[in-house]
């Protein structure tokens, strides 16, 4: 079992180098920094780190330790992952 899986990994390996370009291309990259777009989600990004710290991490820790109130049970929300800054 093992031999025919390290075969099959082997042969993926080779199909992911092989499946690569003959030639690199060059890249500019000043058409993507132009986009405007992308400067705002720049500017948007601490605004949604901090509703994700201010509102949904202690609604997720009130959730994991009061399964009983909302709904949920104690395997779906274990206790020693629920925190409130994250994993």
């Amino acid at each position: 079992m093992r031999k025919g899986v390290a075969i099959l990994m082997a042969a993926l390996l080779l199909a992911l180098c092989l499946s690569g370009p003959a030639v690199a291309q060059q890249v500019d990259e000043t058409v993507y920094n132009d986009y405007p777009g992308r400067w705002i989600v720049y500017g948007l990004h601490p605004v949604g780190v901090v509703l994700d710290l201010a509102l949904v991490k202690p609604l997720t820790f009130a959730v994991c330790t009061m399964p009983w109130l909302f709904g949920v049970s104690p395997q779906e929300c274990p206790l020693e992952q629920a925190t409130p800054y994250g994993d």
